[in-house]
């Protein structure tokens, strides 16, 4: 008897000591309290759970009565009747009682969860239940008072009817079939599948629990309820009590399928394989309907030769030029200072314009290799000082005279000077004194009133031009016996333009700098890019695979001269240095017996189209070959002998370096199929030396015994019974006495664990 009185299991509070040290600000005493809390807590948890599964290891939770009863209602005395269930370490923790005279037992302790029911004895047929208690359940198998654990113990019960020995049985039999092997068109047997008939439905009266109801066999008692399908024919023959309800439980099985694939997991194999998928049947899993077409035969063309690798350009030298004739014209308000860049290939700039020119400075132009060319630096000035240097005969006293704005041009790079060049008229009023001399003191007062008043050539806030590379700036008046002149001294002066007077020739890295002039600050000007012309040579020296032909795309790469940012254009053609005639190097190039790539002609010499102040790049992309492909396509192959009438063409291939050869066979190793050949037609041969089919082709002979499909179960099946999908075969039969029943199975193609095409 279970013992009655509660047990009360009382959960201590774990006491925890806890010496504090120090407190930082962020973890404060309220934070202390709430973890000392959430322990607690969490240690209750542990101890609480450990308590109710030891309650219901000792049984204390569930008791359990059964009544065992004929088919007439009526208790059975004397049967044995045992509960098992598995117990720590897998070993059975059987209670077997006896039925009283109304047929009952009580079993006071059952652990929940799965049990089973074996009830045996007398003259029945000994039945075999499984029992499942379910969960245990706060409110229903315990509660919890006061952090008490209080078991409420629950008795479930059940009422089960048994069979007597003597019964008047029923037959039902069939075959079973099912499709590990779709390569193939005869259905296959499952193995070691057993068939169960479930009597839950009129055979357990009534239950508080899950129960399952099942036959024993043994030797003294008619065998009921279970049937072996026999694993060569799929033949089976179950016996079950007549006039009682049951259901056939048919399993779900797993094996593996044979089967022809294109691909597995949406990995394309290299061509077909005869693969095993471990497939799952049943009513559960029915079918994927994905058993595909795989066609029994292929066609393979020879592989073009190794593609090569490592050829590129190279040689590049600097190829020198005449410097552009660019001209650095400073208009109103341009900044003169950014980079210039000129349409010819060259960009400068000028980081200082110089300070106190009151003439051109001299432009020496060096280059390494580079003759002949000369520049002229052009000026914009204000006056600042002036220089008395004649005071000139025949002038009226106490006059006032107008001068004249004179210079002499440096006409070219021997020095060669053009004088009195008259720039403006009257650019300044300067009196004679009472004798009808200029002094200086009159000079320099006429200075400060034109600088003053902001008179041109004397406004340093507008600076005057003059477009020639000039010298001896000077004021001059002619209207006396001899004339009066007046040298500039000193001014505001700056380059604002320079002039190429002569490109020169071989220039591959000019630079420049300016002298003289009179200036207090010379200018400077840098060459930030100067674009050249390249040599150009073939480079084998890097060859790893020889070329049989020539790389796909073969172009020098290059960047731009810009001011802008830098841009990379291509160009795959160049020019004959001798001739100087373009062409693309497609044109120009060719293999030789050894697989290095020549000019096809070895005494010219190549440059670049292009002016590049960088050496260019070889951009060499190989010639990727392509197998020339053709593939069978369903009716391509004759059902009745396997013979192969035509092929469709997907590509003529590329990479090839004559005719090739091709072949026909089984699409997948150990398929059928042997005797097909063909022959390709036509093509023809292209400048770079490759050979381009047509797609023309005979076949020469069609074979025999190929198949138009590997897979010989032409369409997928689900799990049926009795030739329909619906449970309803199999489900709520009853018999009458001698009745056979025929229940066929097919298990059908099933549902595969792998994806497949």
């Amino acid at each position: 008897m279970k013992i009655r009185d509660l047990i009360k299991f009382t959960l201590g509070t774990a006491l925890i000591s806890m010496v504090i040290f120090s407190c930082s600000d962020d973890f404060s005493e309220k934070d202390l309290l709430q973890a000392q809390y959430d322990l607690a807590a969490k240690q209750d948890s542990i101890a609480r759970n450990r308590s109710i599964e030891a309650l219901n290891k000792a049984g204390e939770l569930v008791s359990f009565q059964i009544k065992v009863v004929d088919t007439d209602g009526t208790g059975i005395e004397g049967l044995e009747v045992t509960l098992g269930a598995a117990s720590e370490g897998g070993v059975p923790d059987n209670q077997t009682l006896t039925t009283d005279a109304s047929g009952l037992v009580y079993f006071d302790r059952v652990a929940i969860g799965g049990n089973s029911v074996n009830i045996s004895g007398g003259s029945i047929i000994d039945a075999v239940l499984s029992a499942n208690f379910g969960e245990i359940e706060e409110g229903k198998h315990y509660q919890i008072i006061d952090n008490n654990i209080i078991p409420t113990p629950v008795t479930e019960n059940a009422i089960i009817t048994v069979i007597a020995n003597g019964t008047a049985t029923a037959t039902v039999q069939g075959n079973v079939k099912i499709e590990t092997d779709v390569t193939n068109t005869t259905s296959e047997v499952p193995q070691d599948v057993v068939l169960y008939a479930n009597f839950d439905d009129n055979l357990v009266e009534t239950a508080s629990i899950s129960l399952n109801y099942f036959f024993a066999t043994n030797d003294n008692a008619l065998s009921v309820g279970m049937a072996t399908v026999d694993n060569t024919t799929g033949d089976y023959t179950m016996t079950v009590p007549a006039g009682v309800q049951f259901d056939v439980l048919i399993p779900d099985v797993q094996f593996a399928q044979r089967i022809a694939v294109n691909e597995v997991n949406n990995q394309v194999l290299p061509r077909p394989e005869y693969r095993d998928i471990i497939t799952n049947f049943g009513d559960t899993y029915n079918s994927d309907f994905n058993t595909p077409s795989v066609i029994g035969a292929r066609v393979v063309f020879d592989m073009p030769a190794e593609p090569g690798d490592g050829f590129t350009f190279g040689g590049f030298s600097r190829i020198g030029r005449s410097i552009p004739n660019f001209s650095l014209n400073k208009n109103a308000g341009d900044p003169i200072t950014e980079p210039y860049e000129d349409a010819s290939d060259i960009v400068t700039q000028f980081t200082n314009l110089g300070a106190g020119y009151i003439a051109s400075p001299t432009v020496t132009i060096t280059d390494a290799n580079g003759t002949g060319a000369y520049a002229e630096a052009w000026i914009e000035f204000a006056i600042t000082g002036l220089t008395l240097t004649d005071a000139g005969t025949g002038y009226a006293a106490s006059t006032t005279y107008a001068f004249d704005l004179y210079y002499d041009e440096i006409a070219d790079a021997d020095g060669n000077i053009n004088t009195d060049q008259l720039e403006a008229f009257s650019v300044i009023n300067i009196d004679t004194d009472g004798a009808g001399v200029f002094q200086s003191s009159a000079v320099a007062s006429a200075l400060a009133d034109a600088i003053s008043n902001g008179f041109s050539y004397f406004d340093a806030n507008n600076l005057q031009q003059i477009n020639d590379n000039i010298s001896n700036l000077r004021l001059v008046n002619t209207d006396a016996t001899t004339d009066a002149i007046v040298t500039v001294s000193s001014a505001v002066g700056r380059v604002y333009a320079l002039d190429m007077v002569d490109l020169g020739d071989d220039y591959t890295n000019p630079s420049f700098t300016f002298s003289g002039g009179g200036g207090t600050t010379q200018a400077v000007m840098n060459v930030l890019q100067f674009g050249t012309q390249w040599t150009v040579d073939v480079d084998n020296s890097g060859i790893t695979t020889p070329y049989p032909l020539l790389p796909s795309v073969m172009e020098l790469e290059y960047y731009q001269v810009s001011a802008n940012s830098r841009s990379v254009s291509q160009t795959s053609n160049v020019f004959n240095i001798e001739t100087g005639s373009s062409n693309s190097f497609s044109n120009l190039l060719k293999t030789d017996g050894s697989g290095d790539i020549q000019w096809v002609d070895q005494t010219a010499n190549y440059k670049t189209i292009f002016f590049s102040a960088e050496a260019p790049r070889a951009s060499i992309i190989r010639n990727e070959a392509n197998i020339a492909e053709a593939f069978i396509s369903t009716g391509a192959i004759d059902n009745n002998d396997g013979s192969i009438s035509f092929i469709n063409v997907n590509t003529n291939g590329s990479g090839y370096t004559d005719r090739f050869g091709v072949i026909i066979e089984p699409s997948a190793v150990g398929a059928p199929g042997s005797g097909a050949t063909i022959e390709l037609r036509g093509g023809t041969f292209l400048s770079t030396g490759e050979y381009s089919w047509g797609n023309d082709y005979n076949i020469t002979n069609e074979g025999s015994g190929f198949l138009d499909n590997l897979n010989q179960v032409n369409s997928d099946r689900n799990f049926i019974v009795n030739g329909t999908t619906s449970s309803s075969p199999y489900l709520n039969r009853k018999l009458n006495a001698g009745q056979t029943y025929i229940l066929d199975i097919d298990y059908g193609t099933g549902v595969r664990t792998e994806t497949i095409n």
